[in-house]
């Protein structure tokens, strides 16, 4: 186990694979699994990072809206993550804001969330909105909010921010060995690749759930495309990662 050395390259060694890492390591294997995550995007707003876990947080799940009961909550992001996490909130705090920095919510959110963020009365969208400052103490306060064209800002109480506006998939080293990718760069796995541009299979068996184009390299968590983006996901889809890692030696006459 090598820690502390960034990925630089994969190349393709017979069968298998070869890792490049930033020391000039070389590590040979039959297998491969991606499961490099995402970093996730950050708003350049002073002092945001001082208060992660303080009221600031990337990401909303099931676990944080029963947290927020009773409390004032900023949601920051026009997608449809930002809006299952405005919903789930609205059930348990005492205020929703939604921020989006666009000029309506249809360009990236779906319309059934639209219709439904209109009908929940604790819950204010402010479209053209962004966050440019933090008040906090020992913890978050409030935001400091601009909008529209205006050059003042105002400020925002609040309990919780939740950052939902996406992130890069860390897949750096797969352009090496011409691992298909969606748009946004996340690895296609399990037969998703197949109408994409170099996906061709070259094994008569199907691909497995997690393998990418390339036979024997996978992809596991956050990096996947289809992917649920939480800690409890990406840990089963690494299990299940290993058993498809033993299959894929199984053929290659490996342990």
């Amino acid at each position: 186990m090598l820690l502390a050395r960034p990925l630089a390259a994969v190349s393709a060694d017979g069968p298998g694979y070869v890792a490049e890492l930033s020391d000039g390591t070389l590590i040979r294997g039959r297998a491969m699994l991606f499961a490099s995550g995402v970093e996730w995007r950050r708003p350049d707003v002073p002092g945001i990072d001082d208060l992660l876990g303080a009221g600031v947080y990337y990401g909303a799940g099931p676990s944080e809206a029963l947290s927020c009961t009773g409390s004032r909550v900023v949601v920051v992001g026009g997608g449809n993550s930002a809006g299952q996490a405005v919903v789930r909130f609205s059930r348990y705090a005492r205020q929703v804001t939604l921020l989006v920095r666009g000029r309506d919510l249809g360009a990236s959110m779906s319309q059934y969330l639209i219709d439904h963020l209109s009908t929940i009365p604790n819950v204010d969208v402010r479209v053209r909105t962004e966050v440019v400052g933090l008040q906090a103490d020992d913890r978050l306060r409030a935001v400091i909010v601009r909008s529209g064209d205006s050059t003042g800002t105002a400020p925002l109480p609040s309990d919780a921010l939740f950052i939902c506006i996406g992130g890069t998939p860390l897949a750096d080293g797969a352009a090496g060995i011409g691992l298909v990718t969606n748009s946004a760069g996340y690895l296609l796995t399990g037969g998703d690749f197949a109408s994409g541009p170099g996906g061709n299979w070259p094994l008569r068996r199907e691909p497995l759930p997690l393998e990418t184009n390339r036979p024997g390299v996978f992809a596991a968590g956050d990096v996947r495309c289809g992917s649920v983006k939480r800690c409890s996901a990406a840990i089963g889809e690494g299990s299940m990662a290993v058993a498809l890692v033993h299959r894929r030696l199984s053929e290659l006459g490996g342990d």
